[in-house]
């Protein structure tokens, strides 16, 4: 049975072959490429092509019909000429209320009446100083017009001869599209004078095909002769038609058809359609590996689709075992076992899977293999230091960069049912939020810190705010989707400052029911323990912090319920803390990030006559200089968000606000670019949240496109 694809589809580009062909157009005039034909007016001489006059002007057409290589205009302003000019190879003009009439006057005499009722429309409005005018439907109708000419003959200039049989067309219309016919009418050759022109070994309806595409920007495929299509189009460089054959194969592309569409594309270095088969590839693995064409792929391409995060595959050992049929195929691919294997990701994979490869019989005498099979056993025998055993293998096969949301309270003074434990993520492709799991306990205003995207929450506090912070920690493997309690902070910890730095994590100041404490300790994930570092000097909490360059950057914060504008730096090398630059305002419950050389502080609180108030003030930090400067404000007050940086942009998540004195729990998401200096709204949360702890890590492909398929059924 053959194997189900796309047999014919016919192309139409009403916009972009035309626009293409008149760029084209105007890059050989300037170049005075095959211009045939010369404007005069007073001393100006505008070199030009005969047939674009002729098609876009019924008073060229005419005139030019008797041949002649020069045209002097009378009566016409030179400058309105040439403006004009412009407009007929860039449908685009300027009309100013210095050039309207004497353009106006080019218009009517050269008989463009869409430029005409354009100057009439401008002369009646006045509404601008300067219009600039854009013919959207200038080019499609010039193309018709050529098209035109092309089928009425008598401008034709070449007759391309074929298999005994002809096709007339214009050369100047073949070279802006065809790099071939350009170098055969501009380089030299015999044919740039001939009128006859003979292809030799290319078929008649080939090119046929190419030469109505050129003129309508239609052309019907078929898979039957796609080949012959592609061959013809690359060999006299109709760039146009290769452009829709590689759309052709494109929408073609399926399991089965994969490996023949790319072996075509790779002979005739169609990229983008190599690109779309990779893509497919490591989108399908899971059905491609099952396909006898799977068998067939050279080593140069199997590699790179092992070594990609973008291979979608429910489980690693499935990979394990299509690399394994791959090797077995033909005895002499032995040679690449070690190659191959090295992109195959072990440490991901269960014990239990590992126990039924690790001893099979044809990788006994390979030290590669059994190499990799000891970095796999240690990454799970060592399970505290796995965010630090780092390698290629270790990643998490992933390209989904998601927002996460951990756990949060309805209100300031919760009682036990306004506390999540849901972990939600935002979807990528429905941007709304979906489920993902839950935390082991219902903490809220938890430290939250990512090492080498494990995600450790630790400390907070319960149903009694801070009176109840706890010293727990939770490490999140969004890989295997589970949890690992990792050793206790030696305090208990609310409204801290934790901080993941060069491998180990900083845990700041904070408060409980014995009040609050300048303690700081570390935590080292190699030795799953907790040492004392330097104490901060001053009792804190509520503060923020981020890192740059090595160094833990603290901001502001209370004491007392004093809230104070300090900066502080801790140097983990000399074990240190420094006082910096102050900030502008006095804030706590606030955040701050690291993005690129700067360091911003966002949303918080200020103490206002013994009560918080809103702060929308958002400061940069410069590490280099030790200045501090004013960006954009926040629109909306956020206190004590989640924070989390995606692709450069902060993210603020939910929060609780004190405006008007009356505390409010919050749901919106605002988000600050620094390059563009600007606030935007992203998705809120489901519900109304404050004490979220947040953070930016890639999720399994099947996290995510699960959630999208259970919305797509929900429809």
């Amino acid at each position: 049975m053959e194997p189900m694809r796309i047999r014919s589809m016919t192309f139409t580009s009403p916009l972009e072959h035309p626009t293409t062909l008149l760029q084209a157009l105007q890059d050989m005039r300037e170049e005075e490429t095959l211009c045939d034909v010369s404007l005069v007016c007073d001393t100006l001489r505008l070199p030009t092509h005969k047939i674009l006059l002729a098609a876009s002007s019924r008073y060229f057409k005419n005139m030019l019909s008797g041949g002649g290589d020069e045209v002097v205009l009378t009566d016409m302003s030179s400058n309105a000429v040439k403006v004009v000019l412009d407009y007929m190879y860039t449908s685009q003009i300027h009309i100013t209320q210095d050039n309207i009439e004497d353009v106006t006057a080019v218009a009517r005499q050269f008989q463009l009446s869409n430029l005409l009722n354009s100057c009439m429309e401008y002369k009646m409005g006045w509404e601008r100083d300067v219009r600039h005018f854009v013919d959207v439907t200038y080019p499609t109708r010039l193309l018709h017009n050529l098209h035109t000419l092309q089928l009425e003959k008598g401008t034709c200039d070449v007759t391309l001869v074929v298999e005994e049989r002809e096709i007339v067309a214009h050369r100047v219309v073949l070279a802006a599209c065809s790099d071939y016919f350009r170098a055969m009418f501009t380089l030299g050759m015999r044919e740039a004078t001939e009128r006859r022109v003979e292809l030799k070994d290319v078929p008649y309806t080939r090119l046929k095909e190419m030469v109505e595409y050129i003129y309508t920007s239609d052309i019907a495929l078929r898979w039957k002769n796609l080949e012959e299509t592609v061959d013809v189009a690359s060999r006299l460089q109709v760039l146009p038609v290769l452009d829709v054959c590689s759309e052709f194969l494109k929408a073609s592309i399926v399991t089965e058809t994969c490996m023949d569409i790319y072996q075509l594309a790779s002979v005739y270095y169609l990229t983008d359609v190599t690109t779309a088969v990779n893509s497919y590839i490591l989108e399908h693995f899971q059905a491609f590996c099952k396909n006898a064409d799977f068998l067939e792929l050279p080593v140069d391409q199997l590699a790179p689709i092992l070594k990609s995060d973008s291979l979608n595959c429910a489980a690693e050992i499935d990979i394990f075992w299509a690399v394994y049929r791959w090797l077995m195929h033909e005895s002499s691919r032995m040679a690449y076992t070690g190659r191959l294997l090295q992109h195959v990701r072990f440490p991901l994979m269960t014990i239990f899977d590992l126990s039924e490869i690790v001893d099979l019989e044809i990788f006994k005498n390979s030290l590669q293999y059994k190499d990799l099979m000891i970095e796999a056993y240690n990454y799970h025998s060592h399970p505290s230091e796995q965010p630090l055993l780092l390698s290629e293998r270790t990643h998490i096969r992933s390209t989904c960069h998601c927002l996460v949301s951990f756990n949060g309270r309805k209100a300031g003074l919760a009682h036990r049912e306004d506390e999540q434990t849901d972990v939600m993520f935002l979807d990528p492709n429905t941007k709304m939020w979906r489920d993902l799991t839950a935390t082991k306990e219902p903490i809220t205003h938890q430290g939250v810190a990512v090492l080498n995207n494990f995600v450790y929450l630790i400390g907070g506090e319960g149903v009694r705010g801070f009176r109840s912070a706890v010293a727990t920690g939770w490490r999140y493997d969004p890989q295997r989707n589970d949890w690992f309690r990792i050793k206790c902070m030696r305090y208990r910890r609310s409204d801290y400052h934790l901080q993941a730095m060069d491998g180990k994590i900083y845990a700041i100041g904070g408060r409980n029911l014995m009040g609050e404490n300048d303690k700081a300790e570390c935590y080292n994930p190699a030795k799953d323990e907790w040492s004392n570092i330097a104490s901060v000097g001053i009792p804190l909490y509520g503060h923020a912090g981020a890192a740059y360059e090595g160094q833990l950057y603290l901001s502001g914060g209370g004491s007392n319920w004093v809230y104070n504008t300090a900066l502080r730096c801790y140097d983990p090398q000399s074990d240190t803390w420094t006082i910096k630059s102050d900030m502008a305002i006095a804030r706590a419950f606030h955040r701050m990030a690291t993005v690129g050389d700067k360091i911003f502080v966002l949303g918080g609180a200020e103490r206002d006559d013994h009560a918080n108030a809103d702060v929308l003030l958002t400061e940069c930090y410069s590490p280099e200089t030790g200045q501090w400067s004013v960006v954009a404000p926040m629109p909306k007050p956020q206190a004590e968000p989640g924070l989390a940086i995606m692709d450069g942009r902060i993210f603020l998540v939910g929060g609780s606000s004190c405006q008007h004195r009356s505390y409010r729990a919050l749901k919106y998401i605002q988000c600050y670019d620094p390059t563009t200096n600007k606030w935007s709204e992203e998705e809120p949360l489901p519900d109304v949240w404050t004490g979220v702890a947040c953070a930016a890590i890639t999720l399994p492909q099947d996290s995510v496109s699960g959630s999208w398929f259970d919305w797509l059924y929900k429809l």
